[in-house]
């Protein structure tokens, strides 16, 4: 709950064509996601802006 504001996307960040979104699995079930932001307009970079890992998979390799 700390946490929610945070991991919280709207569904025009969700679209947006500039971030990209993915969840992670494992087994079937849903146990992060990742978000990226491209900077297209200046060096086509891509910055992470969000990673979260379920704690009862922490340690397990799914945020590589």
């Amino acid at each position: 709950e700390a946490f929610d504001e945070e991991l919280t996307f709207s569904q025009d960040d969700l679209s947006d064509e500039h971030h990209l979104f993915r969840v992670i699995t494992r087994d079937g079930t849903i146990r992060g996601f990742y978000a990226l932001e491209w900077n297209a307009e200046e060096d086509g970079s891509a910055e992470m802006t969000a990673l979260f890992v379920e704690p009862v998979a922490l340690g397990k390799g799914l945020g590589r």
